[in-house]
């Protein structure tokens, strides 16, 4: 609109208004303007535009339509859409928008992890001070499917030595200690302990028991599920089974007819001596209907040595060794009368527990001791050949002590509650009733020979931490070590620092808490215990670190040291105690 001129107060069309008012309106309009651009700047998402830089220093402008609107910085609680032409090659990339450079971080604030962002995906992020959080990104079907297993995919190689990627879609996860990975084998393997490198990291492939897996123990075409138990072993835990094969498990075969598959098959015969064995056998039951045992034999190639009654010579260059001679129902009754006279004089807290099983029972958690027997027949005990074993356990010892008030001699040495663990260069050494490393700059590690549940703990005196504060050294107590193993949580006192870590048999240490230098002077009596998933160290019964436990559980104590050059004296350990935590 407009006037006829400046002294006229009329409208060239219209109805006469002061001008003075309609100039007042032009304020409320420049008001009205920045008010929407400040809603939007703080309540919508702002599109970037000109993406450019790399996926790991990424630059981009505002969007035009924003900085007519007179946005043009992103303020503080401003959100920001980002589509990634490439993907982050390092992790906590940087973007920089009209000239301000900002560090992103995933939606806690963490890491924002090498190759997160996915080329073409939309993503929210929202300014937090300094930083640039990832609010939101939508998950790919690849992830979905996941679903906390780890697929493996593009297996090169051999089935005895392969190599596995990572399933599109998944570049940058981590695959370390506790993860699950998925794979199809794409072959079966000829020799025992295959080897699978993910990355650059090759682990040996083991049995469900921790034990190397055998020749023919991955099938070409069959699905694998396995876990990753360190740097160096990754365990199946899991793998399809056809009908056939469960079928063949409780088959009941004459010796000239039978099926052979890689599981346990049934033949009537005293011995499998002088039977060809086809190349899927690995295990076999004998027995006929008029013997009192069964026998369980296992496959081997080795002709070293003679044959014998448990070590008989198959058609075809192999040898059947016998691992289990068991007894059968018809004599069980008469066995367990015998057993019962191992009960006579036992304490009323003893418990028998009678099982028919082809290895010595496990130690359960908790108990102390393991006592087992073997019968050929009631009248002949302890005769050669496994039969029956009669586990007999006392009520559960719950508490470990040593004073290391004896001979100064190896800790292990005929000793009824150590065992090394770890020997590399040094051992640990009572002198002068306490225990110290036999020499500097190396290792040596015990454990209790007693199983404890997870909620467990340790306390010693400990007289010295070594006078160096460089990682490795220092004087240690452990919790959670699985069996003869020097892995698990472990309380490092170096020198003047305390340190609560996380250590594998590969000496992969991970700090999960530490103190400053100058926390400690000795002695000291020093504490670590776990209750539930928390960690605690104690120093002179008062609190000094926390953390979480993550990765152990159950397993024994320990003690271990690393004394620095000329120092052997200074890593002195006294009076250990441990058991379960009340």
């Amino acid at each position: 609109m407009t006037f006829q001129n400046d002294a006229s107060s009329v409208y060239v069309s219209g109805q006469p208004v002061s001008k003075g008012g309609v100039r007042a309106l032009w304020g409320k309009i420049d008001g009205l303007e920045a008010d929407v651009g400040s809603a939007i700047r703080d309540g919508a998402a702002i599109i970037t535009v000109n993406i450019g830089g790399t996926g790991s220093a990424i630059t981009a402008d505002i969007a035009p339509v924003f900085v007519n609107a007179g946005i043009t910085q992103i303020s503080g609680g401003s959100t920001i859409e980002y589509i990634p032409l490439t993907t982050n090659d390092t992790a906590n990339p940087t973007m920089t928008i009209a000239g301000t450079t900002f560090d992103i971080r995933g939606d806690d604030g963490g890491t924002w992890r090498a190759k997160a962002f996915v080329p073409g995906r939309s993503y929210l992020l929202r300014r937090r001070g300094g930083t640039l959080r990832v609010i939101l990104g939508g998950a790919t079907k690849a992830e979905i499917d996941q679903a906390g297993v780890i697929r493996l995919v593009n297996l090169t190689g051999t089935a005895d030595n392969f190599t596995a990627e990572l399933a599109p879609g998944l570049e940058g996860q981590t695959v370390g200690t506790g993860s699950t990975v998925r794979f199809v084998a794409l072959g079966t393997n000829t020799q025992e302990g295959p080897s699978c490198t993910i990355g650059s990291i090759s682990r040996q492939v083991r049995d469900t028991n921790h034990s190397p897996l055998p020749a023919e123990g991955l099938l070409e075409g069959r699905t694998y599920f396995a876990e990753i138990h360190s740097n160096t072993i990754m365990r199946i835990v899991y793998s399809a089974e056809s009908m056939a094969e469960r079928l063949a498990r409780d088959a009941r075969l004459d010796a000239n007819d039978a099926k052979w598959t890689d599981r346990p098959v049934f033949i009537e015969a005293e011995t499998p001596e002088t039977y060809t064995v086809p190349a899927s056998t690995r295990m076999i039951v004998t027995t006929t209907l008029t013997s009192d045992y069964m026998e369980m034999w296992r496959k081997s190639g080795d002709q070293g040595s003679p044959p014998a009654e448990g070590r008989v010579p198959t058609a075809n260059d192999g040898y059947w060794i016998r691992i289990a001679k068991v007894a059968k129902e018809s004599i069980i009754q008469s066995v367990l009368l015998a057993i019962q006279e191992l009960q006579t004089g036992m304490s009323s807290s003893m418990q028998t527990v009678v099982q028919r099983r082809a290895t010595i029972p496990d130690r359960p958690a908790g108990a102390a001791m393991v006592m087992w027997r073997t019968f050929d027949d009631p009248s002949a005990k302890m005769h050669a050949g496994v039969d029956l074993h009669a586990k007999v356990e006392p009520a559960p010892i719950l508490s470990f002590a040593d004073s290391f008030n004896r001979a100064d001699e190896p800790l292990a040495t005929n000793d009824d509650l150590w065992v090394n663990v770890r020997t590399q260069g040094a051992l640990m050494t009572i002198v002068n009733n306490a225990a110290q490393p036999s020499a500097s700059n190396a290792l040596p590690v015990v454990q209790s020979k007693q199983f404890l549940p997870p909620d467990q703990f340790i306390e010693a005196n400990v007289l010295g931490g070594s006078s160096s504060l460089s990682s490795g050294k220092g004087t240690f107590l452990y919790i959670n070590m699985p069996p003869e193993t020097h892995a698990g949580y472990r309380l490092n006192l170096r020198s003047s620092q305390l340190v609560l870590e996380e250590v594998d048999e590969a000496l992969n240490t991970v700090t999960l808490a530490a103190t400053s230098s100058g926390f400690l002077t000795y002695p000291v009596t020093a504490r670590l215990e776990r209750d539930g998933k928390m960690l605690r160290a104690y120093i002179d019964g008062v609190e000094a670190l926390t953390a979480e436990a993550s990765t152990y559980d159950g397993g024994m104590i320990g003690i271990g040291a690393n004394a620095a050059s000329g120092d052997i004296s200074g890593c002195r350990i006294d009076n250990v105690m441990g058991g379960v935590l009340d």
